[in-house]
């Protein structure tokens, strides 16, 4: 096992960190706005989007896309996960997302990375991987916390992801 992805599965073991976090009147408002801002932009192209939602963890979030009609598929790094997925009715992929995603170029509507890309060693070959898996017009949500760093991108033009060859409509959000 690659020694990054063996670190992180250890320090994510028994979920406390996580849900401690998640547990916070200010994680629950940074969700809330994340996934306002997925679902009115995908909604734009596809009345139910295809949604995948990157270290979706314990689901909270693929609930919530789920309940606003998107069709969600959950991906996330952790063993225990897919046999959840199934009581939880989630299609569940099994992922290092610090690889290339298994998921067909232009394939999804959406993308949500939820406190993700700060674990990662190569956040911008993830963000290339986020883009391709996208369909053209399609819209990637990002949140990180820690750094108080706030930016809003409409094009990739305006950001440092210009290797895209068509235009797509995206919202990346850095909080």
């Amino acid at each position: 096992m690659d020694p990054i992805l063996a670190a992180n599965l250890r320090s994510y073991a028994d979920g406390t960190q996580v849900a401690e976090y998640l547990a916070t009147a200010y994680h629950a408002r940074r969700v809330a706005d994340a996934v306002d801002l997925l679902t009115r932009e995908t909604r734009r192209r596809a009345a139910r989007p295809l949604i995948v939602d990157l270290g979706a963890g314990g689901r909270a979030v693929s609930e919530e896309l789920r309940r606003r009609g998107a069709h969600t598929v959950m991906v996330d790094m952790d063993a225990h996960l897919p046999g959840q997925a199934a009581f939880w009715q989630i299609p569940m992929v099994r992922a290092d997302l610090s690889r290339p995603l298994p998921l067909r170029s232009a394939s999804v509507d959406g993308v949500f990375a939820g406190e993700i890309i700060e674990h990662l060693f190569d956040p911008v070959a993830f963000l290339r991987e986020c883009w391709r898996v996208l369909v053209p017009g399609g819209a990637l949500v990002v949140t990180q916390r820690g750094n108080g760093c706030e930016c809003r991108w409409e094009r990739p033009e305006d950001s440092l992801h210009r290797h895209r060859p068509h235009s797509v409509q995206v919202a990346v959000e850095f909080t």
